[in-house]
């Protein structure tokens, strides 16, 4: 099936801007605008073959939030729920993009959605967020889905200049229709989410828990 025309030249001047503007492309005619066996027409047609195009850029929403164990006496930083690291909104909708800049920072957005057969149930998804500059932080996520089976769930929160939470004792309800190839949306619940203490000190336990919205994902691993 022939491709759209991405541009036309019709000089060889405009030859050479064809090629500076169509990367990737193929000329399906002459020089002189003529096929073979046909009368030239003094024009040449650049196509630009659409699996050249770079794929969007993968993009994220989340909100978390950091509060007592409900389960646990160990101390936690705050004595309530208490909004943690956000990036983007859910309402309305504001995904932000890998390298974008956002608030004081620049955004880094990188996950996998990956199927694991044809049914369109079974899952593995991580993904890594992160936001430079004072008000940012990162968030990582991994889980195996499989059709209502979730398992494998591993979720960590950290604000800059504060403490990083990792957890791999989570819940996770995923949104209906919040997973498929390239994309997740769900919500991670982790009652005993333990600080990263990379300088040493007394560790603290809090119920941690995030919204977390991917699009745009690899689908391969």
């Amino acid at each position: 099936m022939p491709r759209p025309a991405a541009c036309v030249a019709t000089s060889a001047v405009g030859l050479v801007l064809a090629f500076v503007s169509c990367t990737k492309s193929e000329i399906l005619s002459t020089t002189d605008g003529g096929t073979s066996g046909s009368p030239g027409t003094s024009g040449v047609i650049v196509r630009q073959d659409a699996s050249d195009e770079p794929p969007p850029p993968a993009r994220a929403i989340v909100e978390t939030s950091i509060g007592p164990s409900p389960v646990t006496r160990e101390p936690c930083p705050v004595d309530k729920v208490t909004p943690y690291f956000t990036l983007g909104t859910f309402s309305p909708p504001a995904p932000v993009d890998d390298r974008a800049a956002y608030t004081n920072g620049i955004a880094s957005v990188y996950c996998n959605v990956t199927p694991k057969d044809a049914t369109g149930a079974n899952f593995d998804v991580s993904g890594s967020i992160e936001l430079s500059g004072p008000d940012g932080g990162k968030v990582t996520v991994s889980a195996y889905v499989r059709g209502t089976s979730v398992s494998g769930v591993v979720f960590t929160v950290g604000k800059n200049g504060k403490e990083e939470y990792l957890s791999n004792d989570c819940t996770l309800d995923i949104h209906a229709s919040g997973i498929a190839a390239g994309r997740f949306w769900g919500d991670f619940s982790c009652v005993e989410g333990e600080t990263l203490l990379l300088g040493g000190g007394k560790d603290r336990l809090c119920w941690t828990r995030g919204q977390v919205r991917l699009e745009n994902c690899r689908q391969n691993l």
